[in-house]
């Protein structure tokens, strides 16, 4: 039975030449489908919410890691993450002056699927109060343990706190049911609140290059994989409406030196590298960054 499209209810799909691994795991192989209307691609098999925590792997799961560098490839990722901070930080500040007209300091944010609380404890001094959402139990309690406050998914359901800025980097495309989880962002936004998206971008250079090999493709923990157009109507139908997108640089540098290490070929931090600049420069000319935050503005409230 044909799963209609969540985009735009389509039942037909078409699977694409890519056939990505489940590189943090076993290596299964999966095939991806994508909606012959609107675009919407997604993985298939879709494995089960009961099993999909078996292809999860903390341990290699670099926002999930509670330690410090202990090879070359962390303290790239770490040096990566620092930068991502920064850029994140000017975007959510950038809204806000547009959304709210007011500094950061009296407002509230929710960063939902936070890791280990990172990017919370760089802004925690910025907002008037941070908070988080995590899945996993042994973040959730590393997090609370530094002093960032950090609900379960249960939790946040059934509190009744509104916020200014609801934040999801590299997040959405785990989400099995995502229209469900945006009426929730509806319902715990104020009114013209911030929803930040950031997700991988499979028509930028390094996508097509890498093809099945790319590792951001992150089969099948990434249930779905979002062209702008696809993501922007999603969102939109939700009581949302699309203000601007900024690239993330450095995620082509990342995601491009874990491909190459998942090839296991030589010198993959650099080739990595070298490949990332590529994506990054022809970008300039196709707007087709690896990955892009999107920030949307709540515009009506939604049942």
């Amino acid at each position: 039975m044909s799963v209609s499209c969540i985009v735009c209810n389509s039942d037909k799909w078409i699977e694409r030449k890519e056939h990505p691994k489940a590189w943090r795991t076993t290596n299964e192989i999966f095939s991806l489908h994508q909606c012959a209307t609107c675009g919407l691609i997604k993985t298939h098999p879709l494995v089960s919410k009961e099993q999909i925590g078996l292809y999860y792997n903390l341990a290699q799961y670099d926002s999930h890691k509670n330690s410090g560098a202990k090879s070359l490839f962390d303290y790239v990722y770490k040096l990566i993450q620092k930068v991502n901070h920064r850029s994140k930080w000017n975007a959510i500040k950038s809204a806000l002056k547009q959304s709210f007209d007011r500094s950061s300091d009296k407002v509230s944010i929710l960063d939902y699927g936070c890791g280990n609380g990172a990017f919370l404890q760089f802004v925690s001094e910025k907002f008037q109060r941070v908070r988080g959402v995590e899945f996993a139990p042994e973040m959730i309690a590393y997090c609370n343990a530094k002093g960032i406050e950090v609900l379960s998914e249960s939790e946040f359901y059934s509190t009744i706190d509104c916020y200014e800025v609801i934040t999801l980097f590299h997040v959405f495309e785990h989400l099995y049911e995502p229209e469900r989880y945006l009426k929730h962002f509806n319902k715990h936004l104020k009114k013209n609140g911030i929803l930040l998206i950031a997700v991988p971008n499979p028509e930028s250079y390094d996508a097509k290059y890498y093809s099945s090999d790319w590792a951001a493709w992150d089969v099948p923990i990434h249930v779905y994989h979002f062209k702008e157009q696809t993501l922007i109507r999603l969102v939109e139908k939700y009581g949302f409406k699309f203000r601007q997108k900024k690239p993330m640089l450095f995620d082509a540098f990342y995601v491009s030196i874990l491909s190459e290490k998942n090839k296991k070929t030589k010198l993959g931090i650099i080739r990595g590298a070298l490949f990332g600049l590529l994506s990054n420069i022809l970008a300039l000319f196709t707007g087709q960054y690896s990955s892009k935050m999107y920030i949307f503005e709540k515009i009506t409230e939604i049942e």
